[in-house]
């Protein structure tokens, strides 16, 4: 219900949470992720229908490579991408959240996949992408 209210209320028509996987595992991510898909199928058809893209979690061996995962990417086509090569600017935005700004969260920001690339796969219909995807 939370979410349907939020999306109500700041009339937004797109969400970006995680996958199923959560990105790092951690159960805020995942619950994020299971609670914003339930309010994505209670709304399927409906007014308050919204998009939903699920930042994909990427294997722990690429996890690290900071810009070099980049070169790594090309197996697999995405519904939407954010690419950063700036990973000042994630700290810079973590800052606002003096509490979350910790040694091992800034060492992640600088050498993270995620510092410098984020996929998003939309969630439910199908998309050109993962009929390109069926395709191969």
């Amino acid at each position: 219900d939370k979410v349907l209210v939020f999306l109500a209320t700041h009339s937004a028509s797109a969400v970006l949470t995680f996958d199923e996987l959560g990105v790092s595992g951690h159960p805020n991510h995942i619950s994020a992720s299971e609670g914003v898909q339930e309010a994505w199928r209670r709304t399927e058809g409906a007014d308050l229908a919204f998009e939903l893209f699920m930042l994909r979690s990427v294997p722990m061996y690429r996890k690290y490579l900071g810009p070099i995962s980049l070169l790594l990417q090309s197996e697999r086509l995405s519904d939407a991408a954010a690419v950063s090569g700036n990973p000042i600017g994630c700290l810079k935005a973590l800052s606002a959240h003096w509490s979350q700004l910790v040694w091992y969260r800034i060492l992640f920001a600088l050498f993270s996949h995620y510092g410098y690339a984020n996929s998003f796969e939309k969630y439910g219909a199908t998309s050109a992408c993962s009929e390109m995807k069926k395709e191969k």
